[in-house]
Parts: structure tokens; C-alpha cells; sequence
């Protein structure tokens, strides 16, 4: 039944019912698995800060309680590690300010109101998470954050795929080429004779090798 109130649309039995798989589709296990990896995240963020936290101390604590309560679905429990955080604060708050701080997200999560489930994008402006405490974090991420992570991910599948085919990247064969080419310039070859070893057809990517060696200190 609570999981028939938080998240399922009410039925109508005259609706007309429709054909198909539905466009929604809520994962459950999802939801708990998005609590606790924000929770992570508000305790990465104070380790980031060094527990310096005073500007956005009872937001984190409120938020740290209202995330446990539903990963718990134990108000004492979460109220605990609360206060456990709490202490690692350079500026803590006293117990009774603390409870008063946060009460509200007990309430709220026995209420099942749900303003305060708030998007990515909302609790990095609340917070004021930098790009490069992003970094850190498993779920509180940004747009940008998250594209570069993904960016990431499909160069290593990509590596991963050339790998199990005996290729190389693009950068891995250049980086063999110019070795091949300071090589030969170490024994005294003439770059003419270098093009023709190396099958290098165009003097001017010839140059450009030769450019970049000695930018990185290769090369005299």
C-alpha cells in the first residue's frame, strides 16, 4: 500500500484501457539506491570542506536526515548518525538546535510530501558544489560532470573494444610513430629518408611530428 500511494497513479476502472507496455515505469530498488548514494555524497562534500561547513551546515544536516529517514525507514536510527555528523563539524550545533534544525525532515518524510526531492541541478545551486567537488560525488552531479564522466566511460569501452581486436588507439599509433622518428633522428638519418622508412607522405605531418617532440623536449 505504501508503495501503491508513493508511487503509483490512481486507477479509474471507466478509464479505457490501453495496449502496450506503459511510457513510466518506477524502479523501486532505484529509489533507495538514489538516497543512499546522495548520502554518501553530503558526507564526501563535508570531507571535501574539511567539515568546514558553517554556510551550509543545517541545510546538510537537515537533507542528511530526510535521505536517512527513507533509506532507514528508521526515524532514531537516522536521527543518530545525524548527530554523529553533526560532531565532525569544526562548528557543530548543539544537540537541541540540531534536533529543532532538522525535525522537519522527519515530517516530512512521515508525510511522504515530496518538495524537498530535490533535482541535481537544485541541490549543487543550494549547496554551492564546485565543479571540482563534482568530481567526487557518485550522484550529485551536474550536466557538464556527468557528460565527461560519460565521455570517459565510452573512451575506455573504446580501448576495451580495440584491445580484444589487436588494434591500437589513433594516440597510441601516433605516439609509436614518433618515437620510430626520434629514433632514427638519433642515428642521423636525413628526414627525407625518415619519410620514406616511415611511409610518411606529406612533409608537412612530417613537421608537424617534428614539432611536437621538440615542444615536449624529445628532441633538440
Amino acid at each position: 500500500r505504501e508503495i501503491q500511494s508513493e508511487f503509483l497513479p490512481d486507477l479509474d476502472e471507466n478509464r479505457p484501457k490501453k495496449k502496450g507496455r506503459p511510457k513510466k515505469v518506477v524502479y523501486i530498488h532505484r529509489e533507495r539506491s538514489l538516497y543512499q548514494g546522495r548520502i554518501l555524497d553530503l558526507v564526501k562534500l563535508c570531507e571535501l570542506r574539511n567539515y568546514d561547513v558553517k554556510g551550509q551546515r543545517e541545510l546538510i544536516l537537515f537533507l542528511y536526515r530526510y535521505y536517512l529517514c527513507y533509506f532507514y525507514e528508521d526515524e532514531q536510527k537516522a536521527l543518530e548518525d545525524v548527530l554523529e555528523l553533526n560532531k565532525e563539524f569544526i562548528q557543530p550545533l548543539n544537540e537541541k538546535e540540531l534536533i529543532m534544525a532538522t525535525n522537519s525532515a522527519e515530517k516530512v518524510f512521515k508525510s511522504k510530501d515530496k518538495q524537498y526531492k530535490y533535482k541535481n541541478e537544485t541541490l549543487i545551486e543550494l549547496l554551492e558544489i564546485s565543479e571540482y567537488e563534482q568530481t567526487h560525488m557518485k550522484i550529485i552531479i551536474g550536466k557538464e560532470e556527468y557528460k565527461r564522466r560519460n565521455n570517459e566511460y565510452n573512451k575506455k569501452k573504446y580501448k576495451e573494444k580495440l584491445k580484444q581486436l589487436g588494434k591500437m588507439t589513433k594516440q597510441e599509433e601516433l605516439n609509436i610513430l614518433r618515437q620510430k622518428i626520434k629514433v632514427l633522428r638519433e642515428k642521423g638519418l636525413k628526414n627525407k629518408d625518415i619519410m620514406q622508412m616511415l611511409n610518411i607522405g606529406s612533409s608537412t605531418t612530417f613537421e608537424r611530428h617534428i614539432s611536437y617532440l621538440k615542444k615536449n623536449g624529445l628532441i633538440k
